[in-house]
């Protein structure tokens, strides 16, 4: 009586090639957006608010040159508003740089005590 040949190699080379694939899919890109809060003046500011399309994130407070980094994902198209109190108790508005839908970017938001530099790098 003879034994039925296993398919070894074949279930191996199978099992191979799905780690692979799950391997190349976590590859994917996540489409987020790195924001880098950074206090440049000499003093803090507070109640920083950061604004975009469908969301919002803040921070109570931020002393100069200890950066804050956030992580976000635009589903939406739309502008970034700023909103904070420098150290004189004045709040500062910023609006201007537009995030779309699934992009992959870093943004820089330096804070001085009058104002934004906004500094973008799309990837």
């Amino acid at each position: 009586m003879s034994q039925p040949k296993l398919q070894r190699p074949a279930g191996i080379a199978l099992l191979a090639m799905m780690l692979l694939l799950l391997g190349v899919a976590g590859c994917a890109p996540s489409h987020v957006i790195k924001i880098s809060l950074v206090n440049t003046s000499t003093d803090p500011i507070t109640n920083i608010v950061v604004d975009y399309p469908n969301a919002t994130f803040g921070r109570a407070s931020l002393v100069p040159d200890k950066p804050f980094d956030y992580s976000i994902k635009a589903t939406g198209d739309g502008p970034i508003k700023v909103e904070f109190t420098n150290a004189a108790g004045t709040i500062t508005r910023y609006q201007g740089l537009s995030i779309h839908k699934d992009e992959t970017a870093s943004i820089e938001l330096k804070f001085t005590q009058q104002g934004v530099i906004v500094k973008e790098t799309k990837h």
